[in-house]
């Protein structure tokens, strides 16, 4: 009988693997979650595991986008301030 994937059956990653991809240490995300902060988490006995689907969307809520590159997004050519040279 083959091995069942709990992880990909279950749309859920690691700690480890979540703590990697925001360049964080393991010991930092359990601060974090101590904090009530980070994002959304299920405990199954002892492990810790991030739904794939509420990580995606913490991730996509944290992200910045700085003006100068928000007008090159919608196609607009970036603009040079004149110098007084």
């Amino acid at each position: 009988m083959p091995a069942i994937d709990l992880k990909n059956e279950l749309n859920v990653a690691e700690e480890a693997d979540v703590a990697l991809l925001r360049g964080m240490t393991i010991q930092s995300m359990r601060t974090e979650r101590a904090r009530g902060m980070g994002p959304p988490y299920q405990k199954m006995g002892r492990k810790v595991f991030y739904p794939i689907p509420a990580l995606r969307k913490f991730l996509a809520a944290s992200t910045i986008t700085p003006k100068r590159a928000s007008t090159l997004i919608d196609g607009s050519s970036p603009r040079r301030k004149a110098t007084g040279r």
